[in-house]
């Protein structure tokens, strides 16, 4: 590891970085000094974020983030039960359901037990028929319990028309629709989420930086493959990358949302734009500067489905291994005389062709066009 400074004549927001060698880009590296190979080995410009240790937002959508120190943490949990339900894993709410359903047959058996015995102890055995036949064992009446939550109905056990005895069924119908309906709850929400496998077929793999009429984009393609953004569809875009203040200090996440054009309609895979201008954090920033900045793109796709009219979210994050220099989008979308239909070919979505642009910033190339023009200006 080492810290490689940037000798150009740019912006404060060119910062030093740690960068690593890339297999995808060749980059003309700067000279180094002989003391520092004798003190490493190996001596490597290593990019941060390309680690998927490193990525505050994970390829499959999830967040990277650890909350540690948090007051009355499980209390919260408690209190919260409804979305900690919702948050937990499939077989964490399989097991929670069935830990459920087991203290309830524990509770009203003993409740069971307990009637019983209270009704041998004070009641005349004469005066009045018992609230439960067939059974005087604990086995017995944890049998009753399971028979009647589960509305199988009763065997040999079966409770008479004591007021006692339907109570405590009336009690057992209740735990068990309420659990029931936790269950049934738990299951419809969390299937109508879009899980976290279906956000990375959303995006592209990778991004791109290429030249669209004259002006240098980073592009990336989208596309909804569930139907689930079809209706109010919102694409959003986060930097995330260390900004230098005024004062000396300096914020090492800083977010900023990058102005994006307009997608249109996920009727088939749309390329994104992100025009690199004057307002682009990109401005000054080169394809040497793009191997070794530090930054991560957070991408959010919203929408509503045309069926269910449910909101769904998906995200997923780029960083500076995944932005490729001088590389456009193949198109995947061509029209068929013979159906007379528009094919969409998804294995053409994430593939990229080699596109040639200068290896200077748009700044640099929008200051070298603006001397030309000028120059042959004061020739003519």
């Amino acid at each position: 590891m080492s810290t490689v400074e940037d000798n150009r004549n740019t912006t404060s927001e060119v910062i030093p970085v740690e960068v690593e060698d890339t297999d995808v880009q060749d980059v003309i590296l700067p000279t180094i000094p002989q003391d520092i190979k004798k003190r490493k080995k190996r001596f490597s410009y290593y990019r941060p974020y390309a680690s998927p240790t490193n990525r505050i937002v994970k390829k499959c959508g999830r967040y990277n983030v650890l909350k540690a120190n948090i007051p009355e943490k499980t209390s919260r949990y408690v209190r919260d039960l409804g979305n900690t339900i919702l948050s937990i894993r499939w077989r964490w709410i399989l097991i929670s359901v069935c830990i459920a359903n087991g203290i309830a047959y524990l509770i009203f058996t003993l409740l069971w037990m307990a009637m019983v015995i209270w009704e041998e102890s004070y009641m005349d055995d004469n005066a009045k028929e018992r609230c439960i036949i067939g059974t005087s064992s604990f086995a017995g009446y944890l049998i009753l319990v399971v028979e009647t939550m589960t509305t199988i109905g009763s065997g040999g056990i079966t409770p008479t028309d004591c007021q006692t005895g339907w109570i405590m069924m009336m009690l057992q119908a209740l735990a068990s629709v309420a659990i029931e309906g936790v269950l049934v709850t738990a299951v419809f929400v969390k299937m109508s989420r879009p899980s976290n496998k279906d956000c990375m077929k959303h995006f592209s793999k990778k991004a791109v930086i290429c030249r669209r009429d004259g002006i240098q984009c980073l592009i990336f393609r989208v596309r909804d493959v569930c139907g689930k953004y079809c209706a109010k569809t919102n694409i959003r875009a986060v930097l995330i990358r260390r900004k230098n203040l005024k004062e000396g200090d300096s914020l090492p996440y800083y977010f900023e949302n990058l102005k994006l054009e307009d997608a249109g309609l996920l009727i088939w895979p749309q390329e994104v734009i992100h025009k690199i201008d004057e307002s682009s954090p990109f401005w000054n920033v080169s394809r040497l500067d793009l191997c070794r900045s530090r930054f991560e793109i957070m991408i959010v796709l919203e929408g509503d489905s045309l069926i269910t009219g449910h909101p769904s979210q998906s995200q997923t994050s780029y960083t500076n291994k995944e932005v490729l220099w001088g590389y456009r989008f193949r198109p995947c979308v061509e029209y068929d005389d013979g159906a007379q239909k528009y094919i969409v070919n998804k294995k053409m979505f994430n593939e990229i062709v080699k596109y040639e642009i200068p290896e200077c910033s748009a700044r640099e190339l929008e200051f070298t066009r603006n001397e030309s023009a000028s120059t042959n200006v004061e020739e003519r």
